[in-house]
Protein backbone atom coordinates (compact mmCIF):
# COMPACT_ATOMS: atom_id res chain seq x y z
CA UNK A 1 0.00 0.00 0.00
CA UNK A 2 2.82 2.37 0.87
CA UNK A 3 4.48 1.78 -2.53
CA UNK A 4 1.23 2.65 -4.32
CA UNK A 5 0.94 5.87 -2.31
CA UNK A 6 4.52 6.86 -3.22
CA UNK A 7 3.91 6.06 -6.87
CA UNK A 8 0.73 8.17 -6.91
CA UNK A 9 2.55 11.03 -5.18
CA UNK A 10 5.41 10.87 -7.71
CA UNK A 11 2.97 10.83 -10.65
CA UNK A 12 1.11 13.82 -9.23
CA UNK A 13 4.37 15.74 -8.73
CA UNK A 14 5.45 15.07 -12.31
CA UNK A 15 2.05 16.13 -13.68
CA UNK A 16 2.11 19.33 -11.60
CA UNK A 17 5.57 20.20 -12.91
CA UNK A 18 4.15 20.46 -16.42
CA UNK A 19 5.07 18.76 -19.68
CA UNK A 20 8.44 17.17 -20.27
CA UNK A 21 9.83 18.56 -23.50
CA UNK A 22 11.91 16.00 -25.37
CA UNK A 23 12.21 18.42 -28.28
CA UNK A 24 15.66 19.78 -29.09
CA UNK A 25 15.90 23.56 -29.37
CA UNK A 26 18.54 24.49 -31.94
CA UNK A 27 20.17 27.68 -33.14
CA UNK A 28 22.04 30.58 -31.65
CA UNK A 29 21.93 34.35 -31.46
CA UNK A 30 20.31 34.93 -34.87
CA UNK A 31 17.57 32.33 -34.58
CA UNK A 32 16.27 29.58 -32.30
CA UNK A 33 14.07 26.81 -33.57
CA UNK A 34 12.50 23.49 -32.78
CA UNK A 35 10.86 21.04 -35.16
CA UNK A 36 8.73 17.97 -34.67
CA UNK A 37 5.07 17.27 -34.20
CA UNK A 38 5.07 13.53 -34.85
CA UNK A 39 2.28 12.14 -32.72
CA UNK A 40 -0.30 13.93 -30.65
CA UNK A 41 1.90 14.27 -27.54
CA UNK A 42 4.70 15.97 -29.42
CA UNK A 43 2.24 18.31 -31.16
CA UNK A 44 0.81 19.26 -27.76
CA UNK A 45 4.34 19.91 -26.42
CA UNK A 46 5.06 22.15 -29.42
CA UNK A 47 1.82 24.07 -28.95
CA UNK A 48 2.88 24.74 -25.36
CA UNK A 49 6.16 26.20 -26.68
CA UNK A 50 4.34 28.37 -29.26
CA UNK A 51 4.22 31.60 -27.16
CA UNK A 52 8.04 31.75 -27.22
CA UNK A 53 8.29 31.69 -31.02
CA UNK A 54 7.29 34.24 -33.68
CA UNK A 55 7.21 31.94 -36.73
CA UNK A 56 5.21 28.74 -37.15
CA UNK A 57 5.62 26.62 -40.29
CA UNK A 58 3.43 23.61 -41.07
CA UNK A 59 4.22 21.19 -43.93
CA UNK A 60 1.24 19.36 -45.42
CA UNK A 61 0.27 17.14 -48.36
CA UNK A 62 -1.87 19.15 -50.79
CA UNK A 63 -4.90 16.93 -51.34
CA UNK A 64 -5.17 14.87 -48.16
CA UNK A 65 -3.92 17.30 -45.55
CA UNK A 66 -1.53 14.63 -44.25
CA UNK A 67 1.33 16.09 -42.26
CA UNK A 68 4.77 15.82 -43.88
CA UNK A 69 8.04 15.28 -42.01
CA UNK A 70 11.50 15.77 -43.45
CA UNK A 71 11.15 19.03 -45.37
CA UNK A 72 14.40 20.97 -45.61
CA UNK A 73 14.05 24.60 -44.57
CA UNK A 74 16.47 27.49 -45.10
CA UNK A 75 15.71 30.99 -43.82
CA UNK A 76 17.75 33.95 -45.09
CA UNK A 77 17.67 37.48 -43.72
CA UNK A 78 17.36 40.61 -45.91
CA UNK A 79 21.10 40.51 -46.70
CA UNK A 80 20.87 36.90 -47.93
CA UNK A 81 22.66 35.47 -44.89
CA UNK A 82 21.40 32.06 -43.72
CA UNK A 83 20.02 32.36 -40.17
CA UNK A 84 18.29 28.97 -39.99
CA UNK A 85 18.91 25.73 -41.87
CA UNK A 86 17.39 22.42 -40.85
CA UNK A 87 15.60 19.26 -41.92
CA UNK A 88 12.29 19.08 -40.07
CA UNK A 89 11.85 16.27 -37.54
CA UNK A 90 8.09 16.44 -38.14
CA UNK A 91 5.52 18.64 -39.87
CA UNK A 92 6.01 21.64 -37.55
CA UNK A 93 8.75 24.21 -37.24
CA UNK A 94 8.70 26.89 -34.56
CA UNK A 95 11.32 29.62 -34.90
CA UNK A 96 12.28 32.76 -33.02
CA UNK A 97 13.70 35.33 -35.43
CA UNK A 98 14.71 38.95 -34.93
CA UNK A 99 12.25 41.46 -36.40
CA UNK A 100 12.94 42.01 -40.09
CA UNK A 101 12.44 40.71 -43.62
CA UNK A 102 13.20 37.08 -44.48
CA UNK A 103 13.03 34.61 -47.32
CA UNK A 104 11.99 31.05 -46.46
CA UNK A 105 12.90 28.21 -48.82
CA UNK A 106 11.38 24.82 -48.06
CA UNK A 107 12.08 21.68 -50.08
CA UNK A 108 10.20 18.39 -49.92
CA UNK A 109 10.56 15.53 -52.38
CA UNK A 110 12.90 17.62 -54.52
CA UNK A 111 10.29 20.38 -54.95
CA UNK A 112 11.21 23.78 -53.51
CA UNK A 113 8.93 26.62 -52.42
CA UNK A 114 9.99 30.18 -51.59
CA UNK A 115 8.12 32.66 -49.43
CA UNK A 116 9.03 36.19 -48.40
CA UNK A 117 7.82 37.31 -45.01
CA UNK A 118 8.28 40.02 -42.43
CA UNK A 119 8.65 39.29 -38.74
CA UNK A 120 7.38 42.17 -36.63
CA UNK A 121 8.44 43.03 -33.08
CA UNK A 122 5.25 41.45 -31.73
CA UNK A 123 2.89 38.73 -32.84
CA UNK A 124 3.56 35.61 -34.87
CA UNK A 125 3.66 34.72 -38.55
CA UNK A 126 2.23 31.42 -39.70
CA UNK A 127 3.28 29.75 -42.92
CA UNK A 128 1.44 26.74 -44.34
CA UNK A 129 3.32 24.90 -47.08
CA UNK A 130 1.58 22.34 -49.29
CA UNK A 131 3.13 19.81 -51.66
CA UNK A 132 1.56 17.46 -54.15
CA UNK A 133 2.76 14.06 -52.97
CA UNK A 134 1.89 11.03 -55.11
CA UNK A 135 0.63 8.09 -53.10
CA UNK A 136 -0.71 9.92 -50.08
CA UNK A 137 -3.51 11.97 -51.59
CA UNK A 138 -6.10 9.79 -49.86
CA UNK A 139 -4.67 9.51 -46.32
CA UNK A 140 -6.93 10.84 -43.59
CA UNK A 141 -6.23 14.44 -42.54
CA UNK A 142 -3.65 14.74 -39.85
CA UNK A 143 -1.89 11.46 -40.53
CA UNK A 144 1.86 11.86 -40.91
CA UNK A 145 3.70 10.57 -43.96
Amino acid sequence: MRKIAYALFAAAAIAAAGPVFALEVRGGDDARWVSGGIGEGERVDMLMLLPDYNLRVLTVAEKSGAYLAGAEVVVRDATGRVVLETALDGPLLLARLAPGKYEVQATYGGKAQMRALTISASGRRELFLYWSVPGIETLPKGETQ
